[in-house]
C-alpha cells in the first residue's frame, strides 16, 4: 500500500516489522523479497538487493521455486540493463540453482535397490533442516534397527541400511517394514511415512 503511494521508507518499515515478528515463516520471506525489489527498482541499490538475496537463500525452504527464480531473474536483469557487476556472481548463481531445485515438501522416495543384498539406500526429501528417525521392523512388528540423526540439512537425503540389527548381526532374508519420522528444526512441521523393503540372500 505504502509502495503504491510512493512512500518507500514506510513500506520498508512495514516489511522489516513483518520480518522481525514472523521469523522463519514464508511471510517473513515474502517481506524480504519485497525489500529486495524496493532496493532494486526504487533505490537502485544492487549491493543491498544481493545482500537481501543471501538472507532469502539461507531460508530457501520458506520460498517457492517460482519466487526464487523470479528473484534471481530480477537481480540478473537489473545488472544487465544497468551495466553493473553482481558481487560474487558465480557463487550466487550456484546458490540459486541449488535452492530452486530444493524439495518443497517432505516425502519418502523409497529405497534402492529393492529387493537388496547386502545394502539399500532409503531416500527422502527435507524442505527444512530436520531431525530424522528411522526404525526398521521385522514382519512380526519387532523393532530390529533404529537410526537417529539429530540435525540434517534440507535437500534430498538418504540413509543406508546394511541389513544388520542393533547388535551388528546380519538379519535373515525376508520382508521388513521401515518407518521414517521427521521433525523440522525451523517450524512445527512433522512428517511420518512407512514402507516395505525386501532382503534377499
Amino acid at each position: 500500500m505504502y509502495k503504491k503511494k510512493g512512500d518507500i521508507e514506510s513500506a520498508k518499515k512495514v516489511n522489516n516489522k513483518i520480518i522481525k515478528e514472523n521469523q522463519n515463516t514464508s511471510l517473513s520471506t515474502r517481506a524480504n523479497i519485497n525489500n529486495l525489489y524496493i532496493s532494486l527498482y526504487d533505490e537502485n541499490n544492487l549491493d543491498e538487493a544481493v545482500s537481501i538475496s543471501g538472507n532469502i537463500l539461507e531460508k530457501a525452504g520458506l520460498s517457492t521455486a517460482s519466487e526464487l527464480s523470479d528473484v534471481e531473474y530480477a537481480i540478473e536483469s537489473y545488472a544487465r540493463i544497468h551495466d553493473k557487476t553482481i558481487p560474487d556472481f558465480g557463487s550466487l548463481k550456484k546458490k540459486f540453482s541449488e535452492a530452486v531445485n530444493m524439495p518443497e515438501e517432505y516425502s519418502l522416495l523409497g529405497n534402492y535397490p529393492n529387493p537388496f543384498n547386502p545394502t539399500t539406500n532409503i531416500r527422502y526429501s527435507l524442505p527444512f533442516q530436520s531431525s530424522v528417525e528411522l526404525k526398521i521392523y521385522d514382519i512380526m512388528g519387532r523393532e530390529i534397527k533404529s537410526i537417529n540423526i539429530a540435525a540434517q540439512s534440507q535437500g534430498y537425503q538418504n540413509i543406508t541400511w546394511n541389513g544388520t540389527n542393533e547388535n551388528g548381526t546380519q538379519v535373515s532374508s525376508g520382508i521388513y517394514l521401515y518407518v521414517i519420522k521427521v521433525k523440522s528444526l525451523e517450524n512445527d512441521q512433522t512428517f511420518q511415512k512407512a514402507s516395505k523393503l525386501i532382503l534377499l540372500k
